[in-house]
């Protein structure tokens, strides 16, 4: 089974493959899709949008996993955020791949 890792965040979304057969783990990719916060939110989104597919195409995981958020006290900031983890759970349902 491959499993996608996911850390979403507006400015640099972690991605990361691992293969898993019974108690063993192998490495397989990881990587990062940085946004410049010198362009406009909607082209950073889909900067993230396009970076997973490119991934999730490439790797074809069996089923993803999203890192629990923990938000600041900036709300901004902490609406910005949820608007990459919105893009990033997307992308795992775009392609039938279960998401725990």
């Amino acid at each position: 089974m491959r499993i996608l890792g996911l850390d979403p965040s507006i400015s640099s979304t972690g991605w990361g493959i691992i293969d898993v057969e019974g108690n063993r783990l192998s490495y397989v990719a990881d990587g990062f899709i940085p946004t410049s916060n010198k362009e406009p939110l909607s082209k950073r989104l889909h900067k993230i949008y396009n970076e997973l597919k490119k991934v999730i195409e490439q790797y074809q995981p069996n089923e993803a996993s999203i890192e629990i958020t923990f938000l600041n006290s900036n709300p901004e900031t902490s609406l910005k955020l949820s608007m990459a983890r919105g893009v990033v759970f997307l992308m795992p349902a775009l392609y039938n791949i279960p998401l725990f």
